[in-house]
């Protein structure tokens, strides 16, 4: 079964996983891409991919992260949630 990417939700739900999630996170994804390059759900996983890179870079330089992002975050005692 193909798997659909939800372009609004899933960027959001990174928002309150950890750092050292998003890190495992990241290396499962690849890990799962180099198995299976040619699978049915590559483009979700690549989706996924750059949804939680992009979360990793934004909280390792919060002022890379463009004005319309910011707005969703506030950092409170080094985890990052939706406004």
């Amino acid at each position: 079964m193909t798997k659909a990417m939800n372009h609004t939700d899933y960027p959001k739900g990174l928002v309150e996983k950890s750092l050292a999630s998003l890190i495992y996170l990241r290396d499962d994804i690849r890990e799962t891409l180099k198995a299976n390059p040619e699978g049915v759900n590559v483009s979700y996983y690549m989706d996924e991919l750059c949804y939680v890179v992009n979360e990793i870079y934004y909280r390792q330089k919060p002022e890379a992260m463009p004005p319309w992002r910011q707005d969703m975050h506030r950092q409170n005692d080094g985890v990052w949630r939706i406004v």
